[in-house]
């Protein structure tokens, strides 16, 4: 149950570091009170991303790999072992989460049913000039795939789609400048990925649902992907001013489009009103180069992973603490309860034998190790190496309900193949000390010619 752990902790270092990234752009707004609507556009799609990605849980978990006697193993606690108290309390969030999860799915899925059923009313653009008009647009912006239909439902043009966009008018009585107004800032959406990027913004709000923050930074992202359009849509235009394209905004609102579905041209008036004195404000503002805007959003990331991953570290600390204390008492209650079987014998493990070895992930390096399962003839299953010095100890408990089935348990090093073992049938009960440093495993040894169902544990102490 390690992982379960893990996925919870993954998910806190998700809604740190995004949380981090999006206070930093807030406050840098606030005191610098106007800017760069580009620049600021390229900061919301960071933070957004930082919402989604484990960048910080990836930082932490290869900081705890190390190299040693020629292999490479995860340090400390927090990859591999879990307590019984984690277990249950990881296992009630995580299932608040996947709820949480779930509903969002599902009011998406209700608004995407409801958007394709108005998609079923969409006609081809029949008008000969509207046509050549749609044409030189798709060859002005190079996006030859897009495809642009009429629909009497709608009272505001609308894209939608991600992989193949199309643009649905509305059955309007569209002036030549006005079309072009709607296919400019449509086609502006379009190629520059808009509607992908709200998409993230639902990914997000789905992950970090309990999280406000999200909520308010995807209708944020809305807002500003709306701003930079307008921008971009209605500056040195040869046919129409800004002055015309704010007018013909003022004209145009469309509330039932104000999801993350779709991009619609107006949707709130309020929304539009903000939008055409954002126009007004922002002058002849520059905008600004790719290297400045990728430098910022690098200084951006930085920012926020740095106070974000010392936050983490404390956290992994705690986490490893309350593991050891409670390996310290499974330790404690394997070294009381588990007596030898039976003499302690040396050999060589057997070559002949089959051998499944099931070392490898986190799993297999936690030093509690559940053997239940079905072992074939003639086999020996190995569950997982580890480095040990002298001193250290793995021990071992199993059971096979047939008398008849004779095997082995003990423990093996992987340098020499000398393996340590009792022997017989029933119960078997060891505590391997370890001879030697080295990376020894706990195995147990099928020596009949039947299956044999096995049930137990090894744990290893060190």
């Amino acid at each position: 149950m390690v992982w379960i752990r893990l996925f919870l902790f993954c998910l806190i270092t998700v809604g740190l570091t995004g949380t981090t990234a999006y206070a930093a752009v807030q406050i840098f707004h606030r005191v610098y009170g106007k800017m760069n609507p580009f620049l600021f556009l390229a900061w919301q799609k960071v933070v957004m991303v930082l919402y989604c990605a484990p960048i910080l849980f990836g930082i932490l978990c290869l900081s705890r790999l190390e190299y040693a006697n020629n292999e490479w193993r995860m340090a400390g606690s927090f990859l591999t072992d879990t307590s019984l108290f984690i277990n249950k309390f990881c296992l009630g969030i995580g299932a608040v989460w996947l709820t949480g999860v779930i509903t969002g799915i599902g009011n998406m899925a209700v608004k995407q049913y409801k958007l394709a059923c108005i998609w079923r009313g969409n006609v081809d653009v029949e008008d000969p000039e509207w046509i050549s008009l749609i044409e030189e647009y798709k060859l002005k912006f190079a996006l030859p795939g897009v495809k642009v239909f009429q629909n009497d439902l709608l009272v505001s043009p609308v894209t939608s789609g991600c992989l193949n966009p199309k643009i649905v008018l509305p059955y309007e009585n569209y002036t030549e400048k006005q079309l072009r107004m709607v296919l400019e800032h449509e086609m502006n959406h379009i190629k520059s990925h808009d509607l992908f990027w709200r998409k993230v913004g639902v990914l997000a709000v789905w992950i970090q649902w309990y999280n406000p923050l999200t909520y308010f930074l995807s209708k944020q992202l809305v807002y500003q992907e709306e701003v930079v359009c307008d921008l971009k849509s209605s500056r040195n235009n040869p046919y129409f001013t800004q002055k015309e394209y704010g007018y013909f905004l003022a004209g145009l609102a469309d509330n039932n489009f104000s999801n993350m579905s779709s991009i619609a041209l107006c949707e709130s008036e309020k929304a539009v009103i903000r939008r055409i004195e954002t126009m007004a404000k922002m002058g002849n503002v520059s905008r600004p180069t790719k290297w400045k805007v990728a430098l910022s959003c690098l200084g951006l990331i930085a920012m926020s992973l740095i106070p974000a991953g010392t936050a983490s570290a404390q956290a992994v600390k705690a986490q490893e603490d309350e593991i050891k204390v409670a390996e310290a008492v499974v330790d404690k209650e394997n070294t009381a309860n588990v007596e030898d079987s039976g003499e302690i014998l040396q050999g060589i493990a057997d070559p002949d034998v089959e051998e499944i070895d099931l070392t490898g992930g986190p799993a297999a390096r936690s030093k509690s190790v559940i053997l239940d399962g079905t072992i074939k003839a003639n086999t020996r299953m190995v569950y997982g190496y580890h480095n040990m010095v002298v001193g250290d100890s793995i021990t071992i408990s199993a059971n096979c309900s047939d008398s008849s089935i004779t095997y082995r348990i003990g423990i093996k090093n992987r340098t020499t193949n000398t393996i340590y073992y009792v022997e017989g049938t029933g119960n078997l009960d060891g505590k391997f000390s370890i001879p030697e440093d080295g990376s020894y495993t706990a195995f147990v040894e099928n020596m009949t010619g039947s299956s044999m169902n096995i049930t137990g544990t090894a744990h290893y102490v060190y």
